[in-house]
């Protein structure tokens, strides 16, 4: 007989609609994604806890969603908490669910991973201890941050890294622009911090992308008081974070009673931030007058550079850390191929361990990459021509 205790029931319940609404998916399409084999009524049951599936249904709920059933009906070992939600007006309340679960599912899994590669490691990170009474507060606690973890003043090559090397893992995801940003933590059992994670949305310029990232670290290490405006000081925190003070002061001087696009020019490609953000940042320190800042905002609007900047840079940062450590622990032993492939939603299978270590190494390039290096095999080599010239997402043995 199917075990369906009033836990695995509950479970089921919270896990479902969870892994549902991170799929993007409504009752009734999961219904069809499932050849109709139960109406979307029924799930409707199954995620209010009035009803349990079939073992064949449950299967099939599975199947359907990308994830192993044991996934819907298995107690969650930590505790996920979004933090401070940051939407627009017209951000609808499906597409926020469906963001909220998204991330929800990414940092347990995030937690879980790491976990299994590091047990017993301590997560680093000042969770919402950083305490801000003012705006100068947040600027204050951005330099502290960049010092405790020796970024010193430079401008950061990669804040994507800056975020994955202190614990806070990147997920990026397809989104209206409606949607710009998200933070959330994860506790274990005990009430203890175990994990972190920012979601940003996709179609964005690299600028951008930046900016907002830092703007979610604030979310996820500050501790405003009831007295300022959170969003205020999550920005003023992401600007001193990406440029801070002392370096954008020298390279820019003050105060200006105006400044050249070309130099803004330069300094967004030196900082990695958008015209508009230095703008801003620029007469936060008071470099630039109110009226020197409304004037070259006129000048941009006239230039229809608003929306879209000169210089903006089109590729991303990529997050590396989660997909590089579920490899790691499948090539450890730690996790199967078919459970990682859930994971990073890619195929991935272990290399056959007859494959000697010069032909692994050739696999593990791009088809582009591998093509000056095929020329100096010899005839004596094991090579698989058909293979080599398949994209593998495997794991080198």
């Amino acid at each position: 007989m199917w075990y369906n205790s009033g836990n695995k029931i509950a479970m089921l319940a919270e896990r479902l609609k969870l892994i549902r609404q991170a799929r993007g998916l409504s009752l009734d399409e999961l219904s069809e994604a499932m050849g109709r084999l139960v109406s979307k009524q029924a799930i409707s049951k199954y995620e209010k806890g009035d009803d349990f599936p079939s073992a064949r249904v449950l299967l099939a709920l599975a199947g359907a969603l990308g994830v192993a059933s044991n996934r819907l009906i298995e107690e969650t070992q930590v505790v996920v908490e979004p933090l401070f939600y940051r939407k627009k007006s017209r951000l609808g309340a499906k597409e926020r669910e469906r963001l909220t679960a998204l991330l929800s599912c990414h940092l347990e899994d995030v937690v879980r991973v790491r976990q299994l590669v590091c047990p017993g490691e301590s997560l680093e990170l000042p969770i919402r201890s950083l305490p801000v009474a003012c705006l100068e507060d947040a600027e204050a606690q951005a330099i502290h941050l960049r010092e405790a973890w020796s970024l010193g003043d430079d401008p950061l090559g990669t804040v994507v890294d800056v975020l994955e090397d202190h614990g806070v893992s990147v997920c990026m995801c397809n989104a209206d622009g409606d949607f710009d940003g998200l933070s959330a933590i994860a506790r274990s059992s005990d009430g203890a911090t175990c994990g972190a994670a920012v979601l940003c949305r996709d179609r964005l310029t690299r600028e951008r992308q930046r900016l907002n990232l830092a703007h979610e670290l604030a979310h996820v290490v500050l501790s405003p008081s009831d007295a300022v405006d959170e969003e205020a000081v999550a920005w003023r925190f992401a600007g001193a974070f990406v440029a801070p003070r002392d370096r954008l002061l020298g390279d820019v001087g003050q105060p200006r009673r105006s400044i050249s696009f070309e130099e803004l020019l330069m300094l967004k490609r030196r900082y990695g931030m958008s015209i508009q953000a230095l703008l801003m940042r620029l007469h936060d320190l008071s470099v630039l007058s109110d009226e020197a800042k409304k004037q070259a905002f006129i000048q941009m609007s006239k230039l229809r550079m608003r929306q879209q900047e000169p210089g903006d840079t089109l590729e991303l940062e990529t997050p590396q850390w989660f997909r590089r450590t579920v490899l790691r622990a499948v090539s450890e032993g730690l996790l199967g191929s078919h459970e990682a492939s859930e994971l990073l939603g890619e195929d991935v299978r272990p290399l056959e361990p007859r494959r000697n270590q010069f032909v692994h190494l050739i696999a593990a390039l791009s088809p582009e990459e591998r093509t000056p290096y095929l020329d100096s095999i010899t005839d004596d080599e094991e090579l698989d021509s058909q293979w080599l010239g398949a994209d593998l997402g495997g794991v080198i043995e």
